[in-house]
């Protein structure tokens, strides 16, 4: 992550635990120990979908 991307009034040890934070919770609610890897796979799109939209709001909220 380019550190000197973030905007100036943003404190950006903060903005990454926000995104790392984020990003976990929905590996976390995404998980499902009765789903088999085929499962997951199948999801694999929707996954790449849901995550290209926080990280455009991350970047419109963080980025300069």
């Amino acid at each position: 992550m380019d550190r000197t991307l973030f905007r100036g009034d943003i404190d950006v040890d903060t903005a990454i635990g926000v995104i790392l934070y984020t990003f976990e919770g929905y590996a976390q609610g995404e998980a499902n120990p009765v789903n088999s890897a085929a499962d997951h796979y199948s999801e694999y799109g929707r996954y790449l979908s849901d995550l290209d939209r926080y990280i455009k709001i991350f970047r419109t909220s963080f980025y300069q």
